[in-house]
């Protein structure tokens, strides 16, 4: 009994380990899928801005074998041809998946299960579209390499976020 005549709350068990000590520290494991993700993102605008911008236009006219002078003259001109378009359409798709990710990125760092089960459909259809454009065998080296980066790291995310450490703090993180 306490000075008042009532009894006195018992403390949550020790077993609820987020009750015990208070908020929960973020897992490493969650920090770094949020780092990847980014990471993630940056690469797919990357790959945008030098696909619709220098790299596909200049590598298709490339192969006419023209001065540099001729080839910016031209490159206005390709970035209206047909042979540009599936450059055009891998760009705005890895752009919107970029959007995305980074629309989540932010709700990922509280381990919020909305943000982590968007991630987890928006992640395998981004890298399936950037694993696609590594099959072009025309593609600059460069713009593989960005695309390689689109689908390894949103799948390394993928099992981060919803690895034991990440659901013991998004189940904390729901009681407080």
């Amino acid at each position: 009994m306490n000075s008042y005549g009532q009894g006195v709350r018992p403390r949550q068990p020790a077993t609820d380990q987020a009750w015990a000590d208070g908020p929960a520290r973020r897992p490493a494991v969650l920090t770094a899928a949020v780092v990847l993700a980014v990471l993630s993102a940056v690469a797919y605008l990357t790959f945008v801005v030098l696909a619709l911008t220098t790299i596909a236009p200049r590598m298709i006219l490339a192969e006419l074998g023209l001065p540099d002078a001729e080839l910016d003259a031209l490159a206005t001109a390709l970035r209206e041809s047909e042979e540009y378009q599936p450059y055009v359409v891998r760009s705005v798709t890895l752009g919107l998946f970029a959007v995305v990710i980074l629309a989540t990125v932010f709700a990922m760092r509280s381990a919020a299960t909305w943000a982590r089960v968007l991630f987890t459909v928006v992640a395998p259809l981004a890298a399936g579209v950037a694993a696609l454009g590594m099959l072009d065998e025309d593609s600059a080296p460069v713009l593989t390499a960005l695309q390689g980066a689109g689908v390894v790291l949103p799948l390394v995310v993928l099992v981060l976020v919803w690895l034991p450490a990440s659901n013991a703090y998004a189940r904390s993180r729901r009681r407080t």
